[in-house]
């Protein structure tokens, strides 16, 4: 199964269900179909952590070593966590890395005082009426721990999560297998559960710098350069790519099974793409994404079909 939404302008221009959510009872793929956006995530906790930046009350130049022992000296900044180039000479090269980007948990739950978990929801879920997420599948285990959240949304979130699409992989010669779930924590790098209509709505607020002012926005979307001033794949949280004179903006993820997705921003065009996936399809084999988002058909049919001036570009028009 697969799910897309297209918004132009902060209005949704298309919404569509396509294949199945669960093969074996055939109950259709829709735009309210819940999946795993697995590291879509992260464009989320990197909004959180400059939130925080922009109250002042954390600085990117921070050393990580003073939220976690992991880091033995002071070289580690949060700004190369949200960046990917924390890893051997910090700032030097990106390496995308989830475990790393997972540090700006503890960040954030130290500085706020308050779950992660808790953080998504009051500053996305319940603001943004994002009514049919779920902040991690576990999260309506535990009516006890997780309290805080309110019990009418506990109680919506268990509702919500009968609509959770059934994850399969691919194998073989096109054979489709159930492939089981993935791990039901929630981290900074993954586990919100979403629809692509919830994420227009998490676009738009983006668009509209409901989230995080527009200098702050631009400064995220803005290759990271390295020590020797070397622009990088990566800006703060979000990939950013030139292609043809166009800045992309965009972020994947991939559970490796199960579940993948792709979210593309032409922010020129004030115009965006998400799609969802209950397979590894999206972000893998033939369509595997790596650090460029045009190396993903769903993506260049998406450009090709919206921005067809960019698309058509020759190299030396684009330069």
């Amino acid at each position: 199964g697969l799910s897309i939404v297209v918004i132009q302008d902060g209005e949704v221009s298309s919404a569509r269900g396509f294949g199945y959510a669960d093969v074996e009872h055939r109950i259709p793929a829709t735009p309210d179909t819940l999946y795993h956006i697995a590291s879509v995530t992260k464009t989320f906790t990197a909004i959180l952590v400059l939130q925080l930046v922009e109250q002042g009350k954390l600085d990117l130049d921070e050393p990580v070593s003073r939220y976690s022992e992991d880091f033995k000296d002071d070289t580690v900044k949060i700004k190369h966590l949200l960046s990917h180039t924390s890893e051997g000479t910090p700032g030097e090269k990106f390496n995308y890395n989830p475990d790393r980007f997972e540090y700006l948990k503890a960040i954030l739950e130290k500085k706020t005082g308050k779950p992660l978990r808790q953080l998504f929801v009051e500053t996305f879920l319940d603001p943004l009426a994002m009514r049919d997420s779920v902040p991690g599948p576990d999260v309506a285990d535990d009516d006890k721990t997780w309290a805080v959240l309110g019990k009418d949304n506990l109680a919506r979130y268990r509702r919500n999560l009968t609509k959770f699409a059934r994850p399969y992989t691919y194998w073989g010669d096109g054979e489709t297998l159930y492939s089981g779930y993935p791990p039901r924590a929630f981290w900074a790098s993954a586990g919100l559960l979403s629809p692509v209509r919830d994420l227009a709505k998490y676009d738009v607020a983006v668009d509209r710098h409901e989230l995080l002012k527009a200098e702050t926005l631009a400064r995220a979307w803005t290759p990271f350069l390295s020590n020797a001033g070397q622009p990088l794949a990566h800006g703060l949280g979000w990939f950013v790519t030139d292609y043809r004179g166009a800045r992309l903006v965009w972020h994947f993820g991939h559970w490796g099974t199960g579940f993948s997705a792709i979210y593309v921003k032409v922010p020129a065009r004030h115009l965006t793409l998400i799609a969802l996936a209950n397979s590894e399809a999206l972000a893998d084999h033939h369509y595997k994404v790596g650090e460029d988002i045009t190396n993903n058909v769903f993506a260049c049919a998406f450009l090709n079909v919206f921005v067809p001036d960019v698309a058509n570009r020759s190299d030396a028009q684009a330069s």
